[in-house]
């Protein structure tokens, strides 16, 4: 889960462990991608806010999935528009949470993802 804003990092990290996830944590897409070369089997989902400093969340998504196979991704975002096309945001449309969310969407949407088959 990357969000550069320790604030919603900890509220979803404690939502998702609640519900019997491991959440690894970062701050950055640089700290994100590390944590991808150490944990790389281990990850079944990218929880990234689209709007990060340094790169953006489809870019670090492609990247991830370079590294991951099969991961699914979910974007969250305040204002996706500041960084995708009103096309791409049509086509994330499944795969996006619009900040603020409650946890019960959050929670809905991972396990949704989840349940879907490795691409």
């Amino acid at each position: 889960m990357v969000d550069d804003h320790e604030g919603v990092r900890l509220i979803v990290d404690s939502i998702l462990s609640d519900e019997g996830y491991i959440v690894l944590p970062a701050d950055c897409a640089d700290a994100a991608l590390d944590l991808c070369e150490q944990h790389g089997d281990e990850i079944d989902l990218l929880l990234t806010d689209l709007s990060m400093p340094n790169m953006v969340g489809t870019d670090l998504a492609r990247r991830v999935a370079a590294q991951v196979d099969g991961v699914r991704v979910l974007y969250m975002s305040g204002d996706s528009s500041a960084v995708m096309s009103p096309a791409e945001i049509e086509d994330s449309r499944d795969y996006m949470l619009e900040k603020p969310f409650d946890p019960d969407t959050l929670v809905s949407k991972v396990h949704e993802l989840l349940d879907e088959p490795r691409r």
